[in-house]
């Protein structure tokens, strides 16, 4: 199995390909000039997708059979990107905008490029997140501004998606941002921005009711910072969480109960400077963590028995590294 990094990098316009040697070290193998400031990443088996500002659209590159990455495709998307998402059959890109406050979707063709939007949904204000969950029927869409999370049907009336279903609201002020599923088992967990804590929900049927679980705060033994979390993971096994925070440069440790899947905090270990973006490997060995204001990369390995995180290699890269991902194939 390879198992290959991809790092986008704003402060350069670039998108970096790291690989794994051996002893763990990190090796860049590509570096690719975007035109313009290359925003989040989502990999869709042998396509990467790119969001780009000011010209707002989305670049499509194909995976080479080493990782790398040859460019082959621009799609337009209305506003500046935050978050991107494929649906599970491959059929529609989403994109989520922050400032335009307004979720796109673009139909996908056989060649996996994206085309011109056909639906649009404005009116969402602080839009950062979009993602199919994992029966590929519901699209969760998170609204910070307004402290929700909107979901919507997939396919509706030979529409990709209906009118927003269910509004799930969060505590005022919190800021809901991220969101991730449990591998096994109906239960998200969302991380709130603005005041560094987790909700987790419990998936009953979309369209009667959603239980609401958990609040759990990030920082609650590190009292001297102001809350700014970032991104949130569940390992593959469906036993921990992960989950960062920017003004504290913390990666957080959560494990969770195999019967009522609540959270209990389990350990923190300071990480790269101003981490916004982080990512676990599909087999659950690794962790790397991108520092927005170091501009490098740390790697970890997941100990099989604790779930702690090891610190195996570190390396420089490009500058304001915001997206980073794991892809093995």
């Amino acid at each position: 199995m390879k198992t290959i990094i991809y790092v986008s990098a704003p402060g350069n316009n670039q998108i970096q390909v790291l690989k794994i040697n051996q002893n763990f070290n990190l090796k860049i193998i590509q570096t690719l000039d975007v035109d313009g400031e290359v925003q989040p990443i989502f990999v869709s088996e042998n396509r990467l997708y790119a969001g780009v500002r000011p010209k707002f659209q989305i670049i499509t590159f194909s995976i080479k059979h080493n990782g790398t990455l040859e460019k082959i495709g621009e799609s337009p998307i209305p506003g500046s990107p935050n978050y991107l998402s494929v649906d599970k059959k491959k059929r529609f890109l989403f994109c989520a905008s922050y400032s335009k406050g307004c979720l796109s979707v673009s139909p996908i063709n056989k060649s996996g490029i994206p085309q011109e939007p056909i639906q649009i949904f404005n009116n969402i204000e602080g839009c950062h997140y979009c993602n199919i969950d994992f029966e590929n029927k519901v699209l969760f869409v998170t609204s910070l501004k307004k402290n929700c999370i909107y979901l919507y049907d997939l396919t509706c009336n030979n529409l990709p998606l209906c009118a927003k279903s269910y509004v799930l609201n969060t505590y005022p002020g919190s800021g809901p941002r991220h969101i991730d599923f449990h591998p096994k088992k109906k239960y998200i967990y969302s991380i709130n921005e603005l005041n560094g804590t987790i909700d987790v929900w419990k998936l009953r049927k979309y369209e009667k009711t959603i239980k609401f679980i958990q609040n759990i705060s990030l920082l609650q033994r590190e009292k001297n910072y102001t809350p700014w979390a970032s991104d949130i993971h569940v390992h593959p096994s469906g036993s921990y969480l992960y989950a960062c925070d920017r003004s504290s440069s913390l990666l957080l440790m959560f494990k969770i109960n195999k019967n009522n899947n609540k959270l209990k905090k389990i350990g923190s270990l300071p990480t790269e400077k101003q981490p916004r973006s982080f990512s676990i490997s599909s087999n659950g060995q690794y962790l790397v963590v991108a520092g927005e204001i170091s501009n490098s990369v740390t790697l970890y390995e997941i100990s099989d028995n604790s779930f702690y995180l090891q610190e195996r290699g570190k390396i420089s890269v490009a500058k304001r590294p915001i997206w980073i991902h794991i892809h093995q194939f």
